[in-house]
């Protein structure tokens, strides 16, 4: 399907079918590669999470395409590693979720933070979008968490919060209603399909 568009891949393909290369990277030795490079990219942040000590855990949830809950993890530390000393934020990866309730997203946090040999004693601050299941006070993972480690301060997701005003806002004004709901027909009917998109493109600049 690439090959379709890049003239390198084409010839790629071509001589794989033509039987002139043998070596071709297309096959289970690529995934195998990009598992190498993520396990080596994962174990340098681990390294500098490590060296900074405390962190920060920031969690959101959302199913993907097989309708299969995932959860993102990304951590939020200082990276000391340079002369330059800043604040990161890394990615560790997509967690699959089964349980969605308080307890079952904090098994899985601890789980995850066991497996990266980061200690859930050094967490000092969690934050999560408004979902009960994440913030809540009694049940959610800001609870568990805390139960276990009284220093890992949480904060609301400033994004989400203003996300929530913005759609608060739009909803009692008639005419926002209106056309933000007439731009989502609008992509809603050009998204579905690849040809609708490219016209799409063509007109609009």
């Amino acid at each position: 399907m690439l090959a379709e568009f890049d003239p390198v891949i084409q010839e790629h393909v071509r001589r794989i079918t033509n039987e002139e290369t043998h070596t071709h990277y297309l096959d289970f030795v690529q995934n195998e590669l990009i598992h190498l490079l993520a396990s080596a990219i994962r174990y340098e942040i681990v390294k500098k999470i490590k060296s900074a000590k405390y962190f920060s855990v920031i969690l959101d949830c959302t199913p993907d395409a097989s309708h299969q809950e995932k959860m993102s993890i990304i951590i939020r530390y200082v990276d000391s590693s340079s002369s330059h000393v800043c604040i990161e934020e890394s990615f560790l990866g997509f967690l699959d979720v089964n349980d969605t309730t308080g307890q079952g997203l904090f098994e899985v946090l601890e789980n995850e933070l066991k497996l990266l040999d980061l200690d859930i004693d050094d967490v000092r601050g969690q934050g999560y979008d408004n979902g009960s299941n994440m913030k809540g006070n009694q049940q959610g993972v800001q609870r568990r968490l805390l139960n276990v480690n009284p220093r890992a301060f949480y904060s609301a997701c400033g994004c989400h919060s203003l996300n929530l005003t913005l759609c608060d806002m739009a909803k009692t004004c008639g005419k926002a209603k209106d056309f933000f709901g007439i731009i989502q027909r609008i992509y809603t009917t050009f998204a579905n399909s690849t040809k609708k998109w490219q016209i799409l493109k063509n007109n609009i600049t």
